[in-house]
Protein backbone atom coordinates (compact mmCIF):
# COMPACT_ATOMS: atom_id res chain seq x y z
CA UNK A 1 0.00 0.00 0.00
CA UNK A 2 3.26 2.01 0.63
CA UNK A 3 3.40 2.06 -3.09
CA UNK A 4 -0.04 3.90 -3.65
CA UNK A 5 0.36 5.95 -1.25
CA UNK A 6 3.08 7.38 -3.04
CA UNK A 7 1.28 7.44 -6.14
CA UNK A 8 -0.95 8.80 -4.87
CA UNK A 9 1.33 11.66 -3.07
CA UNK A 10 2.39 12.45 -6.63
CA UNK A 11 -0.16 13.16 -8.21
CA UNK A 12 -1.51 15.81 -5.22
CA UNK A 13 2.23 17.48 -5.57
CA UNK A 14 2.41 17.59 -9.38
CA UNK A 15 -1.54 18.31 -9.56
CA UNK A 16 -0.65 21.34 -6.88
CA UNK A 17 2.47 22.15 -8.44
CA UNK A 18 2.32 25.84 -8.81
CA UNK A 19 0.18 26.46 -5.79
CA UNK A 20 1.61 27.70 -2.53
CA UNK A 21 -0.61 25.31 -0.61
CA UNK A 22 1.29 22.41 -2.49
CA UNK A 23 3.35 20.85 0.36
CA UNK A 24 0.44 20.93 2.79
CA UNK A 25 -2.37 19.35 0.70
CA UNK A 26 0.56 16.05 0.27
CA UNK A 27 1.02 16.11 4.00
CA UNK A 28 -2.57 16.65 4.49
CA UNK A 29 -3.37 13.46 2.27
CA UNK A 30 -0.81 11.48 3.78
CA UNK A 31 -1.25 11.41 7.41
CA UNK A 32 -5.40 11.74 6.67
CA UNK A 33 -5.74 8.47 4.44
CA UNK A 34 -6.54 5.15 5.88
CA UNK A 35 -5.27 1.73 5.46
CA UNK A 36 -8.64 0.79 4.51
CA UNK A 37 -9.20 3.70 1.98
CA UNK A 38 -6.31 2.90 0.55
CA UNK A 39 -7.11 -1.11 0.42
CA UNK A 40 -10.42 -0.02 -1.66
CA UNK A 41 -8.41 2.19 -4.04
CA UNK A 42 -6.31 -0.45 -4.53
CA UNK A 43 -9.31 -2.57 -5.59
CA UNK A 44 -11.46 -0.32 -7.73
CA UNK A 45 -8.61 0.73 -9.69
CA UNK A 46 -7.93 -2.64 -10.21
CA UNK A 47 -11.41 -3.12 -11.40
CA UNK A 48 -11.68 0.06 -13.45
CA UNK A 49 -14.23 -0.75 -16.54
CA UNK A 50 -14.80 3.15 -18.28
CA UNK A 51 -13.62 5.78 -17.35
CA UNK A 52 -14.32 5.29 -13.96
CA UNK A 53 -15.11 8.21 -12.47
CA UNK A 54 -17.88 7.38 -10.29
CA UNK A 55 -16.22 4.19 -8.87
CA UNK A 56 -12.92 6.74 -7.91
CA UNK A 57 -15.35 9.31 -6.27
CA UNK A 58 -17.31 6.40 -3.98
CA UNK A 59 -13.59 5.53 -2.23
CA UNK A 60 -13.75 8.92 -0.90
CA UNK A 61 -9.82 9.18 -0.92
CA UNK A 62 -8.94 12.76 0.99
CA UNK A 63 -8.94 15.40 -1.95
CA UNK A 64 -9.79 12.89 -4.52
CA UNK A 65 -13.02 14.03 -4.77
CA UNK A 66 -14.17 16.03 -7.73
CA UNK A 67 -13.53 16.41 -11.73
CA UNK A 68 -9.75 17.61 -12.03
CA UNK A 69 -8.19 15.44 -9.25
CA UNK A 70 -9.90 11.83 -10.09
CA UNK A 71 -9.35 12.51 -14.03
CA UNK A 72 -5.76 13.27 -12.86
CA UNK A 73 -5.60 9.95 -11.57
CA UNK A 74 -7.55 8.42 -14.34
CA UNK A 75 -4.55 9.80 -16.27
CA UNK A 76 -2.10 8.90 -14.33
CA UNK A 77 -3.68 5.01 -14.09
CA UNK A 78 -3.95 5.17 -17.87
CA UNK A 79 -1.96 7.86 -20.28
CA UNK A 80 -2.59 6.69 -23.49
CA UNK A 81 -6.12 6.49 -23.24
CA UNK A 82 -7.20 9.42 -20.40
CA UNK A 83 -6.88 12.90 -19.70
CA UNK A 84 -7.28 15.82 -17.64
CA UNK A 85 -10.41 18.09 -17.55
CA UNK A 86 -10.04 20.79 -14.99
CA UNK A 87 -12.16 23.86 -14.40
CA UNK A 88 -9.73 25.84 -17.04
CA UNK A 89 -10.27 23.67 -19.79
CA UNK A 90 -13.83 23.15 -18.97
CA UNK A 91 -14.50 27.00 -19.18
CA UNK A 92 -14.29 26.30 -23.29
CA UNK A 93 -17.12 26.70 -24.64
CA UNK A 94 -17.86 23.10 -26.16
CA UNK A 95 -17.41 21.82 -22.56
CA UNK A 96 -18.91 24.90 -20.50
CA UNK A 97 -22.83 23.45 -22.84
CA UNK A 98 -21.90 19.78 -21.31
CA UNK A 99 -20.63 19.99 -17.86
CA UNK A 100 -22.65 20.85 -14.60
CA UNK A 101 -20.29 22.98 -12.54
CA UNK A 102 -20.28 24.64 -9.51
CA UNK A 103 -18.35 27.70 -8.62
CA UNK A 104 -15.14 26.28 -7.67
CA UNK A 105 -15.31 22.74 -8.54
CA UNK A 106 -16.62 20.16 -11.11
CA UNK A 107 -19.00 17.73 -9.62
CA UNK A 108 -18.22 13.70 -10.48
CA UNK A 109 -22.01 12.72 -11.43
CA UNK A 110 -23.22 10.75 -14.19
CA UNK A 111 -23.83 14.21 -16.93
CA UNK A 112 -20.50 14.95 -16.10
CA UNK A 113 -19.07 11.84 -17.05
CA UNK A 114 -20.38 11.98 -19.91
CA UNK A 115 -19.53 15.20 -20.30
CA UNK A 116 -15.32 13.97 -19.81
CA UNK A 117 -16.28 10.83 -21.91
CA UNK A 118 -17.18 13.55 -24.76
CA UNK A 119 -13.51 15.70 -23.94
CA UNK A 120 -11.60 12.19 -24.15
CA UNK A 121 -13.07 11.40 -27.00
CA UNK A 122 -11.90 14.53 -28.51
CA UNK A 123 -8.35 14.70 -27.61
CA UNK A 124 -8.49 10.84 -29.10
CA UNK A 125 -9.72 12.25 -32.24
CA UNK A 126 -7.48 15.56 -32.02
CA UNK A 127 -4.51 13.07 -31.67
CA UNK A 128 -5.18 11.26 -34.41
CA UNK A 129 -5.75 13.53 -36.99
CA UNK A 130 -1.91 14.93 -36.31
CA UNK A 131 0.80 13.90 -38.29
CA UNK A 132 3.11 12.94 -35.21
CA UNK A 133 1.99 9.82 -32.31
CA UNK A 134 0.20 11.51 -29.56
CA UNK A 135 -1.81 10.51 -26.26
CA UNK A 136 -5.32 12.44 -25.35
CA UNK A 137 -3.22 13.49 -22.42
CA UNK A 138 -0.48 15.22 -24.81
CA UNK A 139 -3.09 16.87 -26.95
CA UNK A 140 -4.82 17.84 -23.27
CA UNK A 141 -1.87 19.36 -22.18
CA UNK A 142 -1.87 21.77 -25.48
CA UNK A 143 -5.33 22.88 -25.13
CA UNK A 144 -4.74 23.47 -21.61
CA UNK A 145 -1.48 25.71 -22.53
CA UNK A 146 -3.26 27.75 -24.79
CA UNK A 147 -6.21 28.15 -21.92
CA UNK A 148 -3.42 29.15 -19.24
CA UNK A 149 -1.36 31.59 -21.98
CA UNK A 150 -4.68 33.34 -22.58
CA UNK A 151 -5.47 32.09 -25.81
CA UNK A 152 -9.12 30.37 -25.36
CA UNK A 153 -10.04 31.59 -28.52
CA UNK A 154 -7.34 29.24 -30.02
CA UNK A 155 -7.97 26.32 -27.97
CA UNK A 156 -11.66 26.44 -29.22
CA UNK A 157 -10.92 26.46 -32.83
CA UNK A 158 -9.10 23.38 -31.98
CA UNK A 159 -12.63 21.72 -30.63
CA UNK A 160 -14.82 23.49 -33.32
CA UNK A 161 -12.84 20.88 -35.65
CA UNK A 162 -14.34 17.70 -33.87
CA UNK A 163 -17.54 19.26 -32.18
Amino acid sequence: MRSLKDGLSGILYWGHYRAGFRDHRVISFRTTVSDVELHNANHAIRYLDGTGLLGLKQIALPQFSNMAFITKLRTFLDPEHYCVLDSKIAKLGPLAIRLKRQPTYIPINTQNDRAYRWWVDTCCCLASRLQMKLRPVDVERGIFYLVDHREDDLAEQFLSVIS
